[in-house]
């Protein structure tokens, strides 16, 4: 489907649901474009990202994903950070956001 479809499909789902709509603040990670349709809400939007964010997007959607997720990034209402320094290069490429690089310390793991 296309990023439209998948934003209407979205919001018919989940527009009602009072959970929801009662969030403080949402958090998004994979695929990227999940944190354009959890903004339908109008919260905050914290993202955690580690893939390119086209992952998920059609070709022909790009243009207008990219545009979608510059005006996100530019909200200050929303926060937004790359896992490595290649996504914030590839970030900045694609839309002209310069994303901080917070790199995963997966501490959990008990290694040394």
């Amino acid at each position: 489907r296309d990023t439209a479809a998948y934003h209407r499909l979205f919001v018919e789902l989940f527009d009602g649901d009072a959970e929801m709509r009662a969030a403080d603040l949402f958090m998004c990670g994979e695929p990227v474009f999940f944190c354009q349709l959890l903004s339908h809400f109008g919260r905050p939007v914290v993202g955690y990202i580690s893939t390119p964010l086209s992952v998920y997007v059609a070709r022909a959607d790009r243009e207008a994903w990219y545009q979608s997720f510059y005006d996100m990034a530019l909200d200050p209402r929303h926060y937004f950070a790359v896992t490595t320094p290649i996504f914030a290069e590839w970030t900045a490429y694609a839309t002209g956001v310069a994303l901080p690089v917070v790199r995963p310390a997966c501490l959990y793991t008990e290694a040394s």
